[in-house]
């Protein structure tokens, strides 16, 4: 079985919750099994010095919550994963932090939703934003 991953190395930064609800260990154990290299990060360090990466694999919701809430090290935190995904547009990111955001802001999830409504000619239906 082939892979689209050049130096088949996946990062990842999930909570212990979120490992055990994802069973994300025998996800790591299957990529070892087939030759990648998973690898947790570590966000109080450069993700420069933890690379290269391929893969970068996170639940960063609750850090970008505190971000916008003027938290300074979830500030820091967040905009060490954003630096390295910007140097490193290669390197595929799940889920893309924009997109975060904008589920995270309501009014932007609604606006985006009546978007797909209308490109679907209101084949869906949402409730009233309120």
């Amino acid at each position: 079985m082939q892979t689209f991953l050049k130096g088949r190395r996946v990062g990842y930064w999930l909570s212990e919750k979120k490992m055990k609800k994802l069973n994300f260990q025998a996800f790591a154990d299957l990529c070892r099994k087939r030759g990648i290299e998973v690898v947790q990060l570590d966000l109080s360090q450069p993700l420069e010095e933890q690379g290269p990466l391929d893969v970068i694999i996170h639940k960063l919701t609750d850090l970008i919550l505190e971000a916008d809430q003027n938290d300074s090290q979830a500030v820091l935190l967040v905009q060490r994963v954003q630096d390295y995904i910007d140097a490193h547009p290669e390197t595929i990111v799940l889920d893309p932090l924009p997109a975060i955001r904008t589920l995270l802001d309501r009014c932007k999830s609604y606006q985006l939703i009546h978007r797909i409504e209308s490109c679907m000619q209101a084949r869906t239906f949402d409730p009233v934003f309120i």
